[in-house]
């Protein structure tokens, strides 16, 4: 006759959400279900690599400032069209172009919008 032994480890049952975590071996804390984050740094950051991406973070907020002064340059370029176009139009009739020009307003103020917003 053979003895089967059951050695069971650990405060309970497994979850499917639980499998392949690992915890910290830390008491006393309540960090005892806290899964570890292999991508945590241990070491101290880098100044280099802190000063270039603050480097890359102002040429990106200088290159949004550019494209937002050009593009809000184009829409008061546009407006200026549009006002002579309509000045120009019957008041009975509008032509294609000017409902053109307005859509190309609107779709260049949006995107100043979204580009204000970040």
């Amino acid at each position: 006759m053979g003895v089967t032994i059951l050695l069971a480890i650990g405060s309970g049952p497994i979850d499917a959400g639980q499998a392949g975590t690992w915890t910290t071996p830390v008491t006393g804390t309540g960090l005892q279900d806290r899964p570890l984050d292999p991508t945590r740094r241990t070491e101290p950051p880098d100044p280099g690599r802190i000063r270039q991406q603050e480097e890359q973070a102002k040429r990106v907020n200088d290159d949004r400032q550019k494209r937002l002064e050009s593009d809000t340059t184009k829409l008061f370029e546009l407006a200026a069209q549009l006002k002579e176009q309509v000045a120009k139009s019957d008041k009975n009739t509008l032509s294609v172009d000017v409902v053109k020009k307005a859509e190309e307003i609107e779709h260049l103020a949006k995107s100043v919008k979204d580009k204000m917003r970040g």
